[in-house]
């Protein structure tokens, strides 16, 4: 059973006052958490994820930028002051 099946098992469990399911979609869970820490041991698993904190890295700095244009343009709009003196 993979994790998204794992937690809607566990999700039914809860629904349905089913203890021993839930504890049997928890192992899942546990089971399909190391088989993901397993993989990122390995060196793909290693390049991958480096390549998602680098994405995640750069979309926070665009976010970041685009929050900065939008600053300057609400300055420049409220004082009236424009280039060096809106910075």
């Amino acid at each position: 059973m993979d994790f998204t099946g794992s937690f809607q098992t566990m999700l039914d469990g809860y629904r349905n006052g089913d203890i021993l399911q839930v504890k049997e979609a928890f192992n899942g869970i546990k089971g399909a958490t190391k088989a993901a820490l397993a993989f990122i041991a390995t060196p793909i698993g290693v390049a991958i994820a480096a390549l998602v904190g680098i994405g995640a890295a750069a979309k926070q700095w665009f976010d970041y930028n685009s929050q900065i244009v939008e600053a300057l343009r609400l300055t420049q709009q409220i004082t009236g002051l424009t280039d060096q003196a809106a910075d």
